[in-house]
């Protein structure tokens, strides 16, 4: 029963926008995002992206960066978290040791901001993180407010376009993985936001020839890359793409 209505909370929460914005220009934009970053998503995706001059939004957690979940695909280290900058790419905060935060006490999810904040910028000491990204995509009330008052965008996991007035305590997005990777159905979804001048946000974790159960290959990720290049929608970091809006500050 504890299950079902952290569940059905969470669902709420999501549901509910507590960091409300409206976009400006009201044109159509994408943003990719890579959560954990295994090394393969910046040799990888990033490279794509830098072949065309663009920039993603890469998520870190200092407390399980460099750990070899892979060995041969292990996570960004802090020479990586320098490389991705030079190259343009943001660097965005996923906590510290990847929690479940609905489970956690608000002053227990600052402690995780803020020792990820210290650890990488013992790296790269002029960083500034202002993209978040909810571990395992989990939200509450709690957890979006304090994401809220912490950062000036977060995102989860639960799928949707982001249209004229989008919650900027949670984006929606899309998730490009090799089990459920449909090349029609995504550009589809590439010319629907075109259509509907939407703010389409992927997500992924590694980009590599056999990726894991949360990952794509490199020729998957160029597919979409390409897709969204022929479509003529800007490619921004999550960063970026908040100079293209006004919003007012919610509940936090």
């Amino acid at each position: 029963m504890t299950d079902l209505i952290g569940r059905a909370m969470g669902r709420l929460a999501s549901a509910t926008m507590l960091k409300p914005a409206i976009r400006l220009d009201q044109g159509p934009m994408c943003s990719f995002t890579f959560d954990d970053c295994p090394r393969s998503a910046l040799d990888n995706a990033g490279a794509a992206l830098e072949s065309h001059g663009l920039s993603g939004t890469f998520f870190v957690g200092a407390g399980v960066s460099g750990e070899d979940v892979d060995p041969l695909d292990p996570l960004m280290v802090g020479d990586d978290f320098v490389r991705a900058r030079a190259a343009g790419h943001e660097i965005g905060c996923h906590t510290f040791s990847h929690p479940h935060m609905p489970l956690l006490k608000r002053s227990e999810m600052e402690s995780e901001f803020q020792r990820n904040w210290d650890e990488v910028r013992k790296a790269d000491p002029d960083l500034q993180m202002t993209s978040f990204a909810y571990p395992f995509g989990e939200v509450s009330f709690s957890a979006k407010r304090a994401a809220s008052a912490w950062f000036s965008v977060a995102r989860g996991v639960r799928p949707g376009l982001n249209r004229r007035i989008v919650d900027l305590s949670e984006l929606r997005s899309y998730s490009l993985c090799d089990q459920t990777f449909d090349q029609a159905e995504l550009g589809t979804l590439v010319r629907e936001a075109a259509r509907k001048r939407a703010w389409l946000v992927f997500t992924c974790h590694d980009v590599r020839e056999d990726p894991s159960e949360w990952g794509c290959t490199p020729e998957q990720f160029e597919f979409v890359l390409n897709e969204v290049l022929r479509s003529g929608v800007p490619v921004l970091t999550l960063k970026a793409a908040l100079g293209r809006m006004t919003h007012r500050s919610g509940i936090v």
